[in-house]
C-alpha cells in the first residue's frame, strides 16, 4: 500500500486509502425450538385381583362361571364327576370325629348380567341352600361327623356365581344356577374338597321365577350327603 502511494504522488494521481473489507458476519443461528415433552401415558387400572390370581392358577373355567383362584386350587385338579360338574377332593380328606359348621357366603356375581328378579332368588337361595345341606348331612352323617353351628374344625361354605330365572312358567329360557362349593380346614385354611354345580331346567316350565330350580336344592344336598358318607367318612 505504501509503495502505491509513493508511486501516486510521483506521476500525480490522486489517492484515497481503500477500507479493508469488512469481515463477513456469521449467520445467526436461528434459535432452537425445544419440542414439547410427550405427556406420560395415563396409569392403567390395575386388573382385580380375582383375574389376577386365576390368571396364575389357570384359566376361567365354565365359561367365566368357576373362578379357581376362589379355591386357591390350579384349574387343571378339577375333574367331571357323578356328583358335580368340576369336583376335587383331598385323597386323604376323612370326615370321621371332626366337627362342621355350615355356612355359605353373599352370591358373588360373575356374569354381571342379573336382573331384578335373579337377585331376589340368589338372596332366596343364599338362605335356602345351607338349610337343605345342614339337614341332610345331620341326617346322613349322624354321629361320625357332628354338625356344629358354633366353634368347628371343619367349614363348609359357598356361594351362588350365575341364576338366570324366568319371569313367567311359559318362557322359552332355561332357568339355571351356578354354584361353589368347598370344605376348609379352620385351623390352616388349607381346601380340603372343591366342588363347582350347575342346575338347568327344561324350557317352558311349569312356574318359573326360581321354583323350578328349588326342587333341586334338596336334591343336590341329599347326593352330597350320601357321597360323603360312602367317600369321606373311614
Amino acid at each position: 500500500m505504501l509503495t502505491i502511494a509513493i508511486f501516486a504522488v510521483f506521476v500525480g494521481l490522486p489517492f484515497q486509502a481503500q477500507e479493508p473489507a469488512p469481515k463477513p458476519t456469521e449467520a445467526a443461528t436461528p434459535t432452537q425450538v425445544a419440542p414439547a415433552p410427550t405427556p406420560p401415558a395415563p396409569p392403567q387400572p390395575a386388573p382385580p385381583a380375582s383375574a389376577t390370581a386365576a390368571t396364575a392358577l389357570g384359566p376361567l373355567l365354565d365359561e367365566g362361571l368357576l373362578d379357581p383362584s376362589y379355591f386357591k386350587l390350579d384349574g387343571a385338579l378339577f375333574k367331571e364327576s357323578k356328583l358335580a360338574d368340576f369336583f376335587w377332593a383331598k385323597p386323604d380328606l376323612n370326615l370321621k370325629g371332626r366337627t362342621l359348621k355350615v355356612k355359605w357366603e353373599e352370591p358373588h356375581w360373575l356374569n354381571q348380567d342379573n336382573d331384578k328378579l335373579d337377585l331376589e332368588v340368589g338372596a332366596w337361595f343364599t338362605k335356602l341352600i345351607p338349610e337343605e345341606l345342614a339337614k341332610a348331612l345331620s341326617a346322613t352323617l349322624g354321629e361320625s361327623t357332628r354338625l356344629s353351628t358354633g366353634e368347628s374344625d371343619l367349614l363348609l361354605t359357598g356361594r351362588i356365581v350365575h341364576i338366570n330365572a324366568r319371569g313367567s312358567g311359559w318362557s322359552l329360557s332355561k332357568e339355571m344356577m351356578s354354584f361353589d362349593l368347598k370344605i376348609l380346614d379352620v385351623r390352616s385354611g388349607d381346601v380340603l374338597l372343591a366342588l363347582h354345580h350347575r342346575f338347568f331346567c327344561y324350557a317352558a316350565g311349569i312356574r318359573g321365577k326360581g321354583h323350578d330350580l328349588e326342587p333341586r336344592i334338596p336334591k343336590f344336598a341329599k347326593e352330597f350327603a350320601e357321597f360323603c358318607q360312602a367317600s369321606l367318612v373311614h
